[in-house]
């Protein structure tokens, strides 16, 4: 090092710049090789904007930063490397945590006894196990009234057009199109990044059979 603040010494768990500028600074590397692909790419660019490596803290765990980083060539042609660096290890941690969070849901959802449909434009975007196994065969990209007895389709488009921007209205009803009557709940919710509609199935020929 030829200089930094005290405040990426305190990043990376030192009391003060003085003591991290004691280190090389090949020491603050989780990995050897992380640091040969980060000065190769940088000798190739010149600068790096937003990349994203692991440090190492003092008492050995990870510290995932992103760095900006330039050239800077003097007269004398000497290089030196200068830029900032951001911690984004608690960012880094939230991800791993939420992906976990998702993971177990999607367990949950494939394993339920309900059937669990998530529908935009009248088409079925996502069917669990438990909502094919009622239709009595695959549903991904099948249009949610060709499931239903006709005559009740009419009940599904009103309680969709009144789930839109609430949490949802009262359960509905209907039939499908072999006579199996369902018990459906309709909220609003975002599928991959836009809204759309969950819709929860409960066989009431089941329901009866268990009670």
């Amino acid at each position: 090092f030829l200089e930094c603040n005290d405040a990426m010494a305190h990043m990376l768990g030192y009391s003060n710049r003085s003591e991290l500028m004691a280190l090389s600074a090949q020491d603050i590397y989780v990995s050897l090789e992380d640091r040969e692909r980060f000065l190769d790419t940088l000798l190739r660019l010149g600068k790096l904007v937003n990349y994203e490596i692991t440090l190492k803290h003092r008492n050995g765990r990870s510290v995932e930063v992103l760095e900006n980083v330039f050239l800077d060539h003097d007269e004398n042609g000497q290089s030196t490397i200068q830029g900032t660096f951001i911690d984004i290890t608690s960012y880094r941690q939230s991800e791993l945590e939420q992906r976990a969070l998702m993971d177990s849901y999607r367990n949950l959802v494939e394993h339920i006894r309900d059937g669990l449909l998530v529908v935009r434009h009248g088409r079925i975007l996502y069917a669990n196990p438990a909502a094919e196994e009622i239709a009595g065969g695959p549903l991904i990209d099948v249009p949610m009234s060709s499931i239903l007895d006709p005559a009740d389709v009419s009940y599904i488009e009103e309680a969709l057009a009144m789930a839109q921007g609430e949490k949802g209205g009262a359960p509905v009803q209907v039939r499908t199109v072999d006579g199996r009557e369902l018990m459906l709940f309709v909220t609003s919710s975002y599928y991959q990044g836009e809204l759309a509609f969950q819709l929860t199935l409960q066989d009431q020929g089941e329901q009866r059979d268990l009670i």
